[in-house]
């Protein structure tokens, strides 16, 4: 688990919260950025054993994948817009990842099924 990514940002309340870069929806939440990474660390190690209970891929930390290539999208402003809220509502910290997870997700739903 100490691979993946975890982003810690400090809540307007004073807590810390803490997000996972590869595992979009874990979170984890502390009063001290030490308590948040720890509670961050176990939902993730518990995202983990799910998606292995359920045969799922389990994604690769970043750290161990390199992304070299770019993709250019052309999107309209309402089309931006509701990306950007399908994004924040499904978990990511930002339109790219839930664009490339949901796109790589269909990709591999087509090849499951053929």
């Amino acid at each position: 688990m100490r691979d993946y990514r975890i982003i810690v940002e400090r809540h307007r309340s004073g807590r810390y919260v803490g997000f996972s870069a590869e595992l979009p929806g874990v979170m984890g939440g502390g009063d001290t950025p030490e308590a948040c990474i720890a509670d961050t660390l176990r939902s993730q190690a518990y995202c983990v054993a799910i998606m292995l209970e359920k045969n799922e891929p389990v994604p690769e930390p970043v750290s161990k994948r390199a992304r070299t290539e770019q993709l250019n999208l052309r999107v309209s402003p309402s089309e931006k817009h509701a990306l950007e809220e399908a994004a924040i509502e499904e978990g990511y910290r930002s339109v790219s990842d839930f664009v490339r997870q949901a796109a790589l997700a269909r990709v591999r739903q087509g090849r499951a099924s053929a």
